[in-house]
């Protein structure tokens, strides 16, 4: 076998080994409140709202995201109503949902325990439901929840405050409630550690190499 083909096998097997290696993680992350009343009310007909904030830990740092997805549950109220958005630690703001369903009614469930997927078929926007029904099942939110994980941006590990922001912004309708919610998070190990590895790997293997040519040449 030549140097070349030598070497290209070698990087083949080396990039197999470091893929096969960059498992994915999944790692998530609840912040409950309660049920009902005892969840954190969202003022009905106020554009002021309520935020909540998650502070999360549950990945090991280094760790880098790939994909965000939100689950959340929400007693009474009416969800045709309701606007949100979610905020990473450093600061991209995603819109969840505003208005959801078709105008003029828009959703006419109250409640909600749903999984925010931008890889969903179906929009939450889209959503409808009969009246004073609870919504449940897998939506894409308004905005690009993979606009956080983008490869290249600053959101990194996912560790730090996360904020949920909801709004009411129709009087009426009766009190909605943020009894809980969810953020998950898919991770790979940090690509630096990944590169280093290989990096080593691959001057071993040279190393090898070139003293069996040179022991082969006596």
């Amino acid at each position: 076998m030549n140097m070349k083909k030598t070497l290209l096998t070698i990087t083949a097997v080396l990039l197999t080994a470091m893929m096969s290696s960059a498992t994915l993680s999944y790692v998530n992350q609840t912040l409950t409140y309660g049920v009902g009343s005892g969840g954190l009310a969202i003022p009905d007909g106020s554009p002021v709202g309520v935020a909540s904030q998650m502070n999360f830990t549950a990945n090991n740092t280094g760790n880098q995201m790939i994909d965000v997805t939100v689950g959340l549950n929400i007693s009474g109220g009416y969800n045709g109503n309701l606007y949100a958005y979610l905020i990473s630690p450093t600061g991209t703001l995603v819109v969840l949902m505003d208005h959801p369903g078709s105008a003029p009614f828009y959703a006419a469930g109250s409640g909600m325990t749903v999984t925010l997927d931008s890889s969903a078929g179906t929009g939450i926007q889209s959503a409808t439901e009969t009246y004073r029904q609870s919504l449940s099942g897998t939506y894409a939110p308004l905005g690009n929840l993979g606009s956080i994980a983008a490869p290249g941006g600053n959101d990194g590990t996912g560790n730090g405050i996360w904020t949920l922001f909801f709004a009411d912004l129709t009087r009426g309708g009766g009190q909605a409630c943020l009894d809980s919610w969810t953020l998950n998070l898919t991770v790979v190990p940090e690509p630096v550690t990944l590169a280093l590895g290989l990096f080593v790997a691959m001057l071993l293997s040279l190393a090898g190499i070139k003293r069996m040519w040179t022991l082969q040449a006596k």
